[in-house]
């Protein structure tokens, strides 16, 4: 189970977030082309569903991430508000294992350097 002492270790910085049930804390991580650049950013949310929500049951903690990507300028999909990829993660996942689904799916579509965050 990945925690927080292991995004922080891997570069991931922690962030304010409206989201209550992740004790409001994101932690989010830059990810740069070659020419530095930025292509995405990474953002896992701890969720403490037994902490805020006692008697629902289930597993202590539960972990999400979101990337948000980015097609070329003016095309007819998404325009340049890009898209969002979120994955909710089981408990045997791994932050390399995130990273390199992000590298991959932002390599397989097509995408381009974040546009509002160069």
């Amino acid at each position: 189970m990945i925690i927080k002492e292991d995004l922080i270790a891997a570069g991931y910085k922690p962030f304010p977030s409206s989201k209550t049930v992740c004790d409001n804390t994101g932690y989010q991580k830059a990810f740069r082309g070659a020419d530095g650049k930025n292509l995405y950013f990474v953002e896992v949310y701890l969720w403490y569903f037994a902490k805020h929500f006692p008697d629902r049951g289930g597993p202590e903690i539960s972990l999400s991430c979101e990337a948000r990507l980015y097609l070329p300028e003016g095309n007819p999909l998404v325009g340049s508000s890009g898209f969002t990829v979120t994955l909710h993660l089981g408990p045997t996942s791994t932050i390399p294992a995130i990273e390199t689904f992000y590298a991959n799916a932002f390599a397989a579509l097509d995408c381009v350097p974040d546009l509002h965050n160069g």
